[in-house]
């Protein structure tokens, strides 16, 4: 997109954090993950529950990126779209005890309304940049 737009500049303005959040209690022991990978596949393995927003949206995106890179992917009843916002998605997790990837700073707003917390947090490819 750049190369058309000879004028513009790329600079890195801000960024935000992907974490994973899921049910107290954290039935697929996905804090006690040792990687990215180890998490995406506790979550295949748990069956417990993932709620994808499954909207296009930059953090589906996102997603869908991280289920490639751990060569994993969840099917059936254990995949739940919500094809809306990340505040609906989180809502949908919290309601269902699933699991979701969120962006922090709005996880961060909404936390104290959520009977969810943070399982897994920190890698670098969890890093979302705005330019």
């Amino acid at each position: 997109m750049l190369a058309a737009h000879p004028s513009w500049r790329y600079r890195k303005i801000m960024f935000n954090e992907f974490v994973f959040v899921g049910p107290p209690g954290d039935p697929a022991r996905i804090a006690q993950a040792s990687s990215l990978e180890e998490v995406l596949r506790r979550l295949v393995a748990s069956r417990v529950g993932f709620v994808s927003r499954g909207d296009r949206s930059g953090t589906h995106e996102r997603e869908q990126a991280l289920w490639a890179l751990a060569g994993v992917r969840l099917t059936g009843e254990a995949l739940l779209t919500s094809g809306a916002g990340m505040a609906v998605a989180l809502r949908q997790a919290a309601d269902r005890q699933a699991y979701t990837l969120a962006d922090r700073a709005t996880f961060d707003q909404l936390a104290s309304q959520l009977a969810l917390h943070i399982v897994f947090k920190g890698d670098g490819r969890l890093i979302n940049s705005y330019a």
